[in-house]
């Protein structure tokens, strides 16, 4: 991990990417050519089709583009050159169908475990899963979103992970906050989201004297990515969005992709104070299971630091270090390509693709069986 994090220091310090030569950009043969073009993401029109060896060759060009300069991931790995793969696609390209294209994009990524991408037709989605899946059973039935209190402790199941958070959310964190009690806390199978309620819980239970783990972002930041954010939040039916969608689409629709493309690796490290006023003594335990992903892991991954957190089930999901995807459809064969843009390199790491080992490894969990 310190690696990782040098080589990304060095990056950013070296490789400044504003500079880049404009003549540079206009050869390349993608069809490309202004920002409207960009938010052009039509799922209906994602069909099975024949392409011609130069509508193949444009859509690699488009997205050499786009791996060349907003993959946040090949930052991180120097022994991957996407740009040099998909030159070597280009240099083979032949008369075929997108699916099989899909095929060819998505074998690039053999030997770069990242779990945020996707690459997308109809009734075709290629994406990484976790390398072990498995879900973990609750022999009890609870409602999701109340804190039950059982025996010697507190059950609570958390709801989606939003940005906002959900009533039951907030009365879980003030009881926490103005109890010390044994918890379980039931992450399994809740899929990612945002950090809004690992956050709050984090400062819930750490003092602001107990150190919380902290994370070094790394954000592509462009006009490019702006985009390509809009399209996927549009493309996840995100509510609340239009009215941004269309002011951004009114800002770039005419600007020549050239003047798009410039764009900075932002740093930023991201620590949590805590805010509880006396060390929590009491037992947190953790149930999960490779459906605890992203920022389910987030809750993994700060409260791992406090020394009575134990974590019960089977391994998280490992979709640790890549986030914030863009997306945007290549513009002959239709394959919408969702790449992260976010690298997060965390003081408690976990293993992209492998996730957070339990202390206690089962198939099935008993409350009643849990000690303290």
């Amino acid at each position: 991990m310190k690696k990782l994090c040098l080589f990304a220091l060095i990056f950013i310090t070296s490789c400044s990417q504003t500079n880049k030569k404009v003549s540079e950009r206009q050869s390349n043969p993608c069809p490309w050519k202004t920002g409207n073009e960009l938010f052009n993401i039509n799922l209906n029109n994602q069909i099975k089709r024949s392409l011609t060896q130069k509508q193949v060759e444009e859509d690699l060009y488009c997205l050499k583009l786009l791996y060349q300069n907003y993959y946040i991931a090949q930052k991180f790995n120097p022994k991957i050159n996407f740009a040099k793969k998909v030159d070597k696609l280009i240099e083979n390209a032949r008369p075929q169908s997108n699916i099989n294209l899909l095929e060819k994009i998505y074998s690039l990524h053999s030997d770069l475990y990242d779990t945020h991408i996707r690459l997308r037709l109809t009734g075709h989605l290629k994406r990484f899963e976790s390398k072990s899946i498995q879900k973990v059973s609750l022999k009890q039935k609870v409602e999701e979103d109340q804190f039950h209190k059982i025996k010697n402790f507190v059950f609570y199941r958390p709801s989606s992970l939003l940005d906002e958070l959900s009533e039951g959310q907030k009365q879980f964190i003030d009881y926490i906050k103005l109890n010390d009690t044994n918890v379980v806390i039931d992450l399994r199978q809740r899929g990612g989201g945002d950090d809004v309620f690992a956050h709050a819980l984090t400062k819930a239970v750490f003092t602001s004297e107990e150190k919380v783990p902290s994370v070094t972002k790394y954000q592509v930041e462009s006009p490019i990515k702006d985009i390509g954010l809009y399209n996927l939040l549009r493309l996840m039916k995100y509510k609340g969005i239009e009215k941004n969608y269309l002011a951004l689409k009114s800002r770039y629709k005419d600007a020549p992709i050239t003047d798009l493309l410039p764009y900075v690796i932002e740093e930023k490290v991201e620590t949590i104070k805590g805010e509880r006023e006396q060390s929590y003594k009491s037992k947190i335990v953790l149930l999960i299971d490779s459906g605890c992903v992203s920022s389910c892991e987030t809750i993994v991954e700060k409260l791992s630091g406090h020394e009575n957190v134990k974590l019960i089930g089977a391994n998280t999901g490992g979709s640790l270090l890549y986030s914030n995807g863009m997306t945007f459809e290549l513009p002959n064969s239709r394959i919408l390509v969702s790449l992260p843009t976010l690298a997060s390199v965390y003081e408690s790491p976990g293993v992209e693709g492998e996730g957070y080992r339990p202390h206690l490894r089962t198939q099935e969990v008993d409350l009643d069986s849990i000690r303290f």
